[in-house]
């Protein structure tokens, strides 16, 4: 009876080639343990099982014998993402600062009105120009697109910058109403620029640039360095308005901006090279591919059009997860400038926003972590469910302190004397009237703020933490199913859809901009919350049934026992059997 003998590893598979009587060969798999030794052929030791042996070797190899072993057969992969982790933290560093500093630039020049502006125009540039620089950016050298993204976004930080520096500063500050007005346009617009790069570029951090890094490393895991980013970016968000703070407490608004213009030139830099080494260490970054076959990076001329992007999207199998995550844009229930106004209306002072602040970020840390965690023992789908569980289930509180002594909730009172005419007179003369200040309200006592205050932050504090569990569970589902050659493209269109979301927000905060309405988008954003979760849970029923399917199928295979099926099953069972553990 002819046998062949594979070596894998510590497993020797004998295939053992029986004839029946018509003399057809009848493939069976027969896995046993073979002796483990550096040269793969070493001779069992007598006197000692199998079981033995595999204790000597765990006592030869300790955890730090591992670890060492590991990290020199994994060097290059260590280094790279050790660097692109670095680049994205300072990326992510430099964007937090600036979304926080020109915050409350708007907030001294304009007020509430400008910001609400702001947001409105950086959402409508990040619907519209997302998928076109995701198509691009597709069919563009990695590199190439990488740098490029990351050049627009400083220099249009800087431009931004420059301008405010002008208007706020004391000596260069310009008289005529209408060119600050128009300055501040500018400003605005530079900004909204600079946020569309900042999307492409964290988007080939996050999305693109660590999974190929990853893809040819034994024992990483996609998960385990999704949530290092998502840690990072947290402790960004964390750090950010601690460092902001003392920078604005201790200098002038006009040299806030020149220390600003400073550090993106150094961070762009820093980034720049740091990119390019990452770049030229892993040669798979150079390549895509397309229709099962590598193409050259640098020779890839075709990419989905914007509408066919739109399309690619629509039929991915993850779309309903997809969408789902785009539905939480559609909320005031986030720490943006809008949700943090509506406190200071409260009467809740700088400091308490802060630390309420500071705890959603500490907890969206937690959730990131977490997220690994439960990704490990539960699997991508049921730590996606929970977290949006979480989440659904903490923002509930924001819904109930609308009812809740100390609440401006006034739904009914605001609507019988609102007209239209009275609507755009007042978005008028508050736009119009040029940059004048207003007084802010009063600062309270901790002690003697409403319960309904009080509720409605501790609500969007404590869904910081299913959302970060959620999000990138949503993200690593995208990231596994949609082809490399989409990778952009759908991505893209992903920001865009979050971004209609978040216009839809922007323009009912402008047409509903009293505080006795804002209970009423309290319940609009939490009924979008749910039904987020919502399309999630179909997606999940929809791939919990196929997995049962599956199931099912090879259950039946190992029933009937014909021999191509049995070659099948006892194939597969060898293979999974030889699949090397975890690190």
């Amino acid at each position: 009876m002819p046998c062949r003998v594979q070596e894998h590893s510590r497993f020797v598979v004998v295939k053992v080639e029986e004839f029946s009587g018509s003399g057809v060969p009848f493939p069976h798999y027969r896995p046993f343990r073979a002796a483990a030794s550096s040269q793969g052929n070493s001779q069992r030791r007598e006197g000692q099982n199998d079981e033995e042996q595999e204790r000597m070797v765990a006592n030869e190899l300790s955890r730090t014998g591992r670890f060492v072993a590991y990290a020199k057969g994994n060097k290059t992969f260590l280094q790279t993402a050790s660097a692109l982790n670095l680049a994205f933290l300072i990326s992510a560093l430099g964007d937090r600062l600036w979304m926080f500093a020109i915050g409350l630039f708007l907030h001294q020049l304009g007020g509430i009105t400008w910001i609400a502006i702001h947001q409105l125009l950086d959402s409508l540039a990040k619907l519209v120009l997302t998928p076109v620089l995701g198509s691009l950016l597709d069919k563009t050298n990695r590199n190439k697109g990488m740098q490029a993204v990351l050049f627009v976004n400083n220099v249009t930080i800087s431009l931004s910058a420059l301008i405010f520096f002008f208007n706020l500063s004391e000596t260069q500050r310009p008289e005529v109403q209408w060119v600050k007005t128009l300055y501040l346009l500018f400003a605005i617009l530079f900004g909204s620029v600079s946020r569309v790069a900042s999307e492409a570029q964290k988007t080939a951090f996050t999305k693109d640039w660590i999974v190929v890094v990853i893809a040819k490393t034994r024992g990483a895991r996609l998960s385990t360095q999704n949530a290092a980013m998502t840690v990072i970016d947290q402790a960004s968000s964390l750090l950010t308005p601690l460092i902001a703070g003392v920078m604005l407490d201790s200098m002038t608004r006009a040299w806030c901006c020149i220390v600003i213009i400073a550090w993106n030139i150094l961070s762009w830099s820093i980034e720049a090279s740091l990119l390019l080494w990452i770049y030229r260490r892993i040669p798979d970054l150079a390549h895509r591919k397309r229709n099962d076959s590598t193409i050259k990076d640098s020779c890839v001329d075709a990419s989905p059009s914007p509408v066919a992007a739109y399309f690619a999207y629509f039929r991915q199998s993850a779309f309903r997860a997809a969408f789902g995550l785009a539905l939480l844009y559609m909320t005031v229930l986030g720490f943006d400038n809008l949700a943090l106004s509506y406190g200071a209306s409260q009467g809740m002072s700088a400091s308490t926003l802060g630390l309420f602040r500071s705890i959603g970020s500490l907890l969206g840390l937690l959730g990131a972590l977490s997220y690994t965690a439960l990704e490990r023992s539960l699997g991508l789908l049921w730590t996606g469910l929970i977290g949006l569980m979480l989440q659904n289930i903490f923002l509930n509180l924001c819904t109930i302190s609308i009812s809740l002594p100390g609440s401006p909730f006034n739904a009914t009172g605001y609507f019988s004397t609102l007209t239209t005419t009275k609507w755009v007179d007042g978005v008028r003369s508050t736009v119009m009237g040029g940059l004048n200040a207003t007084d802010p309200t009063p600062a309270l006592p901790f002690s003697e703020l409403s319960p309904s205050i009080i509720v409605f932050f501790l609500g969007i504090t404590l869904a910081r933490f299913g959302l970060w569990i959620a999000d990138p569970s949503i993200t690593q589902i995208m990231q596994e199913t949609i082809p490399e050659r989409e990778r952009y493209s759908v991505f893209g269109v992903q920001t865009s859809i979050c971004e209609l979301f978040s216009v839809l927000k922007d323009l009912m905060v402008i047409a509903f901009p009293e505080t006795s309405s804002f209970g009423v988008l309290i319940t609009i954003s939490c009924i979008f919350v749910f039904l987020g979760f919502i399309f999630y849970f179909s997606y999940f029923i929809k791939s919990t049934c196929k997995r049962s399917r599956c199931r099912s199928g090879e259950t039946e295979l190992r029933d009937a026992k014909l021999p191509e099926q049995e070659h099948l099953v006892n194939k597969n069972l060898v293979d999974n059997a030889l699949v090397a553990p975890d690190v």
